[in-house]
Protein backbone atom coordinates (compact mmCIF):
# COMPACT_ATOMS: atom_id res chain seq x y z
CA UNK A 1 0.00 0.00 0.00
CA UNK A 2 1.17 3.48 -0.67
CA UNK A 3 -0.07 6.88 0.25
CA UNK A 4 1.37 9.98 -1.36
CA UNK A 5 4.66 8.23 -2.04
CA UNK A 6 4.95 6.60 1.39
CA UNK A 7 4.71 2.90 1.94
CA UNK A 8 2.45 1.93 4.84
CA UNK A 9 3.85 -0.92 6.87
CA UNK A 10 1.70 -2.81 9.37
CA UNK A 11 2.74 -2.34 12.97
CA UNK A 12 4.71 -5.22 14.44
CA UNK A 13 4.14 -6.03 18.10
CA UNK A 14 7.37 -5.78 20.04
CA UNK A 15 8.36 -8.82 22.06
CA UNK A 16 7.82 -8.55 25.80
CA UNK A 17 10.82 -8.99 28.11
CA UNK A 18 9.64 -12.49 28.98
CA UNK A 19 9.35 -13.45 25.33
CA UNK A 20 12.88 -12.20 24.64
CA UNK A 21 14.24 -14.00 27.70
CA UNK A 22 12.25 -17.18 27.22
CA UNK A 23 10.23 -16.33 30.35
CA UNK A 24 13.43 -16.50 32.40
CA UNK A 25 12.90 -12.91 33.51
CA UNK A 26 10.37 -14.09 36.11
CA UNK A 27 12.09 -15.81 38.98
CA UNK A 28 9.74 -15.00 41.85
CA UNK A 29 6.76 -17.17 40.98
CA UNK A 30 5.66 -17.01 44.61
CA UNK A 31 4.73 -13.33 44.15
CA UNK A 32 3.16 -13.94 40.73
CA UNK A 33 0.98 -16.77 42.06
CA UNK A 34 0.03 -14.76 45.13
CA UNK A 35 -1.17 -11.92 42.90
CA UNK A 36 -3.07 -14.43 40.73
CA UNK A 37 -4.88 -15.81 43.79
CA UNK A 38 -5.79 -12.29 45.03
CA UNK A 39 -6.79 -10.72 41.70
CA UNK A 40 -7.42 -13.53 39.22
CA UNK A 41 -4.94 -11.86 36.86
CA UNK A 42 -1.84 -13.74 35.69
CA UNK A 43 1.22 -11.65 34.85
CA UNK A 44 1.94 -11.80 31.13
CA UNK A 45 5.63 -11.69 32.00
CA UNK A 46 5.32 -15.06 33.76
CA UNK A 47 4.34 -16.93 30.60
CA UNK A 48 1.19 -19.01 30.19
CA UNK A 49 -1.09 -19.10 33.22
CA UNK A 50 -1.78 -22.23 35.29
CA UNK A 51 -3.90 -24.73 33.43
CA UNK A 52 -2.57 -23.59 30.03
CA UNK A 53 -0.01 -25.48 27.98
CA UNK A 54 3.53 -24.32 28.69
CA UNK A 55 2.87 -22.94 32.18
CA UNK A 56 6.25 -22.62 33.90
CA UNK A 57 5.03 -21.99 37.43
CA UNK A 58 6.26 -24.74 39.76
CA UNK A 59 3.44 -27.14 40.73
CA UNK A 60 4.51 -27.14 44.38
CA UNK A 61 4.17 -23.34 44.59
CA UNK A 62 0.78 -23.48 42.89
CA UNK A 63 -0.37 -26.10 45.41
CA UNK A 64 1.01 -23.98 48.27
CA UNK A 65 -1.34 -21.19 47.15
CA UNK A 66 -4.26 -23.57 46.61
CA UNK A 67 -4.13 -23.70 42.81
CA UNK A 68 -4.42 -26.95 40.83
CA UNK A 69 -1.52 -26.95 38.34
CA UNK A 70 -3.44 -29.02 35.78
CA UNK A 71 -6.56 -26.85 35.65
CA UNK A 72 -5.52 -23.49 37.08
CA UNK A 73 -8.56 -23.59 39.39
CA UNK A 74 -8.60 -23.23 43.14
CA UNK A 75 -8.29 -26.50 44.99
CA UNK A 76 -11.45 -27.22 46.93
CA UNK A 77 -10.98 -28.44 50.46
CA UNK A 78 -12.84 -31.56 51.49
CA UNK A 79 -15.47 -31.03 54.08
Amino acid sequence: MTRAGFRLVPAIKAATPSERAGYAAVTDFDKVISMFVRTGVWSRYAGPEPGMGGCRAPADLLAKHGIDAATGCKIRKAG
